[in-house]
């Protein structure tokens, strides 16, 4: 029989191990205006956040996107927006003491983000993450970005537990539902979205690391 016990943290990146959705939007502003699209702030909301670029850009240009366009565009916007966050990268609050602490208790921990494997190497650089974390996972790696529940299954196995054994740190209506579909309870960070519309749909909300313990999630 399967021990219930969480074994496992996985975090999702933007929002949640930088929050750093700001710098997403301040280069989304100024890209699609670049394609000819001003983007609203209700834009941003429902059709920036936790998607993918494959997705944002089919919005921004209003038709579906072939392979070898999206590429070109994915590659320039998020080097627009890796040279405008550089300069400030930081990780969230509180994260490393967090995630030391973790590490220390013996609890296995992993990335999981719907971003392109560029982003994910200037923050696993920047952020110096290869200290804490075994396992990353990333978007081109699935048949299904989130929603699906893929990133996080693969995240989980690679780490050699279940995802029903592990508890996802989420900012983002997407991730989260990646998260419940894989079986993971869920702890929200309140970067993206505020505290009131995490409360419902996670298990624990919280605005920074600094705020808990691996004990005060485990106990969630």
């Amino acid at each position: 029989m399967q021990d219930p016990r969480p074994r496992a943290f996985l975090f999702d990146m933007d929002g949640v191990i930088c929050d750093n959705n700001a710098w997403h939007r301040t280069s989304w502003l100024a890209y699609a205006e670049q394609l000819g699209k001003k983007l609203s702030e209700q834009d941003i909301e429902a059709k920036v956040y936790g998607k993918t670029n494959a997705e944002i850009l089919a919005f921004v240009l209003g038709r579906p996107v072939e392979a070898e366009e999206l590429h070109q565009h994915a590659e320039a916007k998020e080097a627009l927006f890796r040279q405008q966050y550089g300069p400030h990268f930081a990780l969230t609050t509180g994260l490393e003491a967090f995630l030391a602490a973790t590490k220390q208790q013996g609890i296995a921990i992993g990335l999981a983000t719907n971003a392109p494997q560029s982003n994910l190497e200037f923050t696993w650089q920047k952020g110096q993450l290869a200290r804490f974390f075994t396992v990353r996972t990333h978007a081109a790696e699935v048949a299904l970005p989130k929603p699906a529940p893929d990133l996080y299954l693969l995240c989980a196995e690679r780490l050699g537990v279940s995802a029903t054994q592990s508890i996802v740190f989420e900012d983002s209506l997407t991730g989260i539902k990646a998260a419940r579909a894989a079986g993971a309870k869920v702890v929200g960070v309140a970067s993206t979205m505020s505290e009131a519309v995490l409360t419902p749909l996670c298990d624990k909300v919280i605005t920074d690391f600094a705020q808990i313990t691996p004990a005060d999630v485990l106990a969630v």
